[in-house]
């Protein structure tokens, strides 16, 4: 997914709003935008059952 996100960056062809974080945390600190999107993917990966609480289904997970 991240090898997709730098062929879109660098062809100048913009990018999608949910990896527009990553290259930008790539550009104002030294790690790559595939560093920061597998972090930022992560992190909303752990927070979706915690924001949604008890309308989280666990099969959601596979």
């Amino acid at each position: 997914m991240s090898f997709g996100i730098v062929l879109i960056i660098k062809s100048a062809l913009g990018t999608s709003p949910i990896s527009s974080v990553p290259y930008v945390l790539s550009l104002a600190l030294p790690f790559t935008v595939g560093q920061f999107n597998f972090v930022v993917s992560s992190l909303m990966f752990i927070l979706q059952p915690i924001i949604l609480r008890s309308k989280f289904e666990w099969v959601q997970i596979l």
